[in-house]
């Protein structure tokens, strides 16, 4: 399977195949049906007809467009930051800026977490401190850059120390025997790098992208189905379930969390 940032300039191949009933129900069926209505050969039986010109009120607009120099570049996310525009890069592990005045086109290059696995990135925010955000999809990474410094920190959350090793390795028990205690308060080193018997990662496929206020990062996991949120300014971690298919997106606003799913 391609996966979906995959298009015909740089395809790329899945390193797991995806559930496609997941997002798709009866897929097989779907797929022969558009394939019994494919239109791409033989003879057009239909005229071909442009729309109409546009006229009044939505032509009072000036559209700039801007060479980003590379023809496997696929922008995802846009956003204006202090004057200047900042994109992620759907296809490959770079970061992309623009200066909308001069049209100096500028990429930053992003560390590989998982070789052999699709590249690209998704949605995109900026904190208070001017630092951008982004999710690294399937490389299963968040990424925060310093425009100043023009320097990365990958927050790829990975398992380290013993305590953290043991909490990986029998972290099932672990909450056998804490369900024992239903009324104490257990500290658990957890690991964001694996959990036992889930064969996924935490940080599975991150995508949406929010900076509240309350300086804490909420990072919608389309693959694991939850909100990761993690302060800012200090250690910590927690995570809010979600039901659906597809998480894709996370907003919040007024001390509530709000999500979108591309399925429902």
């Amino acid at each position: 399977q391609y996966s979906n940032n995959s298009f015909y300039k740089k395809p790329q191949i899945r390193a797991e195949v995806r559930d496609i009933n997941r997002f798709v129900p009866n897929a097989e069926k779907v797929a022969a049906y558009f394939a019994s209505i494919n239109r791409s050969e033989g003879e057009r039986t239909w005229e071909l007809k442009t729309l109409p010109r546009v006229t009044g009120r939505g032509t009072r607009a000036v559209i700039t467009e801007y060479d980003l120099g590379r023809p496997t570049i696929e922008p995802h996310d846009v956003i204006v930051h202090n004057g200047t525009v900042w994109y992620t890069n759907f296809g490959e592990q770079y970061l992309g800026k623009l200066d909308p005045v001069t049209g100096k086109h500028t990429e930053y290059e992003q560390k590989i977490f998982k070789p052999g696995w699709p590249t690209g990135n998704l949605d995109i925010g900026a904190d208070r401190d001017g630092n951008l955000w982004m999710g690294m999809m399937y490389q299963a990474s968040i990424a925060k850059f310093d425009p100043k410094t023009e320097q990365f920190t990958m927050v790829d959350l990975p398992a380290k120390g013993v305590m953290r090793w043991l909490t990986d390795a029998f972290f099932g028990i672990v909450l056998k025997i804490a369900s024992w205690v239903p009324g104490g308060n257990l500290h658990l080193a957890l690991s964001h790098h694996k959990w036992l018997n889930a064969g996924r990662d935490i940080l599975s496929q991150p995508y949406g992208i929010a900076v509240a206020s309350d300086r804490r990062l909420y990072v919608a996991d389309t693959g694991a189905h939850v909100i990761h949120v993690m302060p800012l300014d200090k250690n910590g971690y927690s995570a809010i379930k979600v039901d659906g298919d597809s998480l894709i997106g996370v907003a919040v606003a007024g001390g509530k969390v709000f999500t979108s799913d591309s399925t429902t």
